[in-house]
């Protein structure tokens, strides 16, 4: 989904690492909002006896598939935005 692993991720941010946070801790709105689908549909595909190899490759159509469908939501345009005052408000 990241391009990378976990500990591929945490080499390249040790300071990040260090502070407890992961990669799910720095991803985008838009990236979170399609993990979250990945994983129910990942459970499924587990529950219905799919092997790795095929889970990765429908998940990878499945993510790009919502990536293009989300990227100009309104909806997903105003949760941005409600995040980032949320986040400000807390910086203070």
């Amino acid at each position: 989904m990241f391009g990378k692993t976990a500990k591929q991720w945490q080499n390249k941010n040790p300071d990040l690492h260090k502070q407890g946070l992961n990669i799910r801790d720095v991803a985008d709105i838009e990236s979170l909002i399609v993990l979250s689908g990945l994983e129910t549909i990942n459970a499924y595909l587990i529950n219905q006896g799919e092997n790795k190899e095929t889970r990765i490759e429908r998940l990878t159509v499945e993510a790009q598939n919502n990536f293009a469908i989300i990227q100009n939501r309104k909806s997903v345009s105003e949760l941005k935005e409600m995040t980032k005052k949320s986040a400000n408000k807390y910086k203070r």
